[in-house]
């Protein structure tokens, strides 16, 4: 039985006006859902007679197969209220145009997890104040329209662009069958506009969007240089996506106004001062200013090279609000013309078209990773212009597919750099690796990626010679006739991710205090020397088995000495910030001050005084302070 017949753009939820306002979802009636059963459904896009049509939970006729009308096929397996995760996977037919597999592939995903993007959707806006919104859905628009509008070269425009940004309108083509698919699957009170699908899929750009719109650091007004406002019809400027002609055209479509084209009076700016603002009142490489920054980040990074190089481990942990608790792990078969990879798995969110944690597993063997970079800078984010410049979900996307090794996948990532969602990548090409034997250069490039500047490296061998630093120690061991040395560097090739850059030059521009080797470098911000940072390089050496390495990842003790707080682990807890901490130590000291006064009561002695005042001394260094006030005076 056929369910859809998505016939023109008249009636396509992304030509609706209003698209970029947030959209207020009742959800004050939602029963308590507490479920813990799997429940599993499938979809099948057709399109012929020059329409899409969805078919569910049948199999299609060996007619239709013949006559290449199946542009793609989900299947999505709900197991979120059991396991914590669901499971999707889109294959697309590559019988179709590349626009025509990418706007299926949203189709597909939009109608089966719609439930679930209704439910995150509801959790994402009900976070944000009003004001925020109203910045972000603007900013959205510019882009927007930017992206569509950059792209758009009249028909025959696939001859004159480049590839890239081929595939940065085959992203807004999925964006769009996501939106349609879920309206269409969604109850009429339910409907979300297109801004509201950029909401979800800009989850990582908006760490660095709403610190910089709140400051009034972006320029989001509509009579920016921007070269003035101009009517965008659909995608690519053709009636492709709901009903075209074949080959992925047909006739042109009505220009979209209303709001798009809806000038707003410039706010005036407000002024600034220097360090107290930017800081929040807290020294600028305070614990309390590192602990603000991450609150916008969320994850942790480990590469492990086995010292027999008998495999190479690399782990991921990701944190962020109960909100998100909406895990959705994701496989895109899309076989699109002249690409090196047509299949990327990644971990994912409802609604989401890209992963934001960010994991990525391709099958040109490449796997991707990052930690964001939180700049500390504030005033970087004046680069920020969504007029120019290409968000990170689209360009990680382009990136994914557009690369068969870590250099390429880093060439391509970085055009258009929008400085948001700052983050140092890495990329691992196992086809560079060989079981029992050294990595080749290649194996690992780096990226890190700040507003207005970027840098890309083989980090191969940084990575293998990291124990040279760290192992002087055991040279002499070496020299003696011992083979501590080589034991030492062996055991220390390993990478540590941990949201804070690397290089001297992204350090400077980012903000960060710039690292020295003779000294002590500072604890919160140090690339290295700070507690995830010291965490890993106490405890790496250990990881010999994949168990070893999911227990690393998973590592969160608020008493080891070496981590501090609960929002120092690896998989930080920042549910649990230094309140517990700083309770017991309250409580600590309550109970000095009363063995203190018991103390002078009754006489204890002063050897006793002192070894039960040392035992205080140790849970809290405070009673240090009051220890040499007391002995100073009595």
């Amino acid at each position: 039985m056929i369910l859809l017949l998505c016939a023109s753009t008249s009636t396509s939820t992304t030509t609706k006006p209003n698209q970029w306002k947030a959209t207020k979802l009742d959800y004050s009636q939602d029963p308590r859902e507490g479920t813990t059963e799997t429940k599993k459904s499938s979809i099948t896009v057709l399109f012929y007679d020059n329409k899409y049509h969805l078919m569910k939970n049948e199999h299609v006729t060996p007619e239709q197969e013949q006559q290449r009308q199946v542009v793609a096929v989900g299947s999505f397996t709900d197991s979120i209220g059991s396991a914590g995760w669901g499971a999707l996977e889109i294959i697309a037919n590559d019988q179709h145009p590349d626009e025509r597999q990418m706007y299926a592939a949203g189709l597909a995903e939009g109608y089966l997890t719609h439930k679930r993007i209704r439910q995150l959707y509801i959790n994402d806006v009900s976070l944000r104040s009003e004001d925020s919104l109203v910045g972000l859905y603007k900013y959205f628009e510019l882009q927007d329209r930017y992206l569509r509008g950059h792209a758009k070269k009249g028909k025959d425009y696939v001859k004159d662009q480049s590839m890239y940004w081929h595939h940065v309108t085959l992203e807004m083509s999925q964006l769009d069958g996501l939106t349609d698919g879920y309206n269409y699957a969604a109850k009429e009170k339910d409907q979300l506009v297109l801004g509201d699908m950029w909401l979800l899929n800009m989850d990582g750009d908006v760490i660095d969007l709403e610190r910089g719109i709140s400051a009034d650091l972006i320029n989001i007004a509509d009579d920016a240089t921007s070269g003035g406002t101009e009517q965008l019809d659909d995608l690519l400027g053709i009636n492709l996506l709901r009903g075209g002609g074949g080959g992925g055209g047909g006739g042109p479509v009505s220009p979209r106004q209303s709001f798009l084209e809806r000038k707003t009076t410039k706010k005036k700016k407000k002024k600034r001062s220097n360090d107290d603002d930017r800081n929040h009142g807290y020294p600028r490489y305070s614990h309390e200013n590192w602990d603000r920054l991450m609150r916008h980040g969320r994850c942790s990074a480990l590469i492990k090279v086995l010292p027999d190089f008998s495999d190479v481990f690399v782990g991921h942990s990701t944190w962020a609000d109960y909100s998100e608790l909406l895990r959705i792990w994701k496989t895109y078969t899309l076989p699109l013309k002249n690409v090196p990879s047509k299949i990327v798995s990644f971990s994912s969110y409802a609604g989401m078209i890209s992963s934001t944690d960010d994991w990525y597993i391709t099958d040109q063997e490449l796997l991707i990773t990052e930690t964001t970079t939180q700049v500390e800078d504030e005033g970087t984010l004046r680069l920020i212009d969504p007029r120019t410049q290409v968000v990170s979900w689209v360009r990680t996307m382009v990136a994914n597919r557009l690369a068969s090794s870590g250099k390429e996948w880093s060439v391509n990532y970085v055009k258009g750099n929008s400085g948001t969602y700052n983050c140092q990548w890495m990329v691992l090409d196992y086809k560079m690796f060989e079981k029992g034997t050294r990595p080749n250069a290649g194996f690992y490039t780096m990226t890190e990626i700040i507003p207005g500047f970027q840098r890309s490296e083989d980090m191969t061998e940084t990575l293998l010679k990291r124990g040279e630093k760290k192992c002087h120690g055991a040279e002499e061991g070496a020299a003696s006739g011992g083979d501590d040395s080589d034991s030492c560097m062996e055991n220390h090739m390993y990478w540590p991710s941990v949201n804070r850059p690397y290089w001297p030059d992204v350090r400077l521009r980012a903000g960060y205090p710039i690292e020295n080797e003779m000294a002590i470098n500072n604890p919160y911000f140090s690339f290295e020397s700070n507690p995830r940072g010291r965490v890993f390089a106490r405890d790496q050496e250990h990881i010999q088995t994949l168990h070893d390495m999911m227990e690393m990842m998973a590592y969160n003790d608020p008493n080891d000495s070496v981590q501090e707080d609960p929002g120092h682990g690896i998989a930080s807890r920042y549910d649990l910030p230094g309140e517990i901490k700083k309770s017991g130590t309250l409580i600590i000291i309550i109970l000095f001050f009363f063995f203190l006064l018991y103390s002078m009561k009754h006489c204890v002695t002063k050897q006793v005084l002192i070894v039960q005042l040392l035992f205080f001394s140790m849970y809290s260094p405070i009673i240090v302070y009051y220890l040499f006030i007391y002995f100073f005076f009595f």
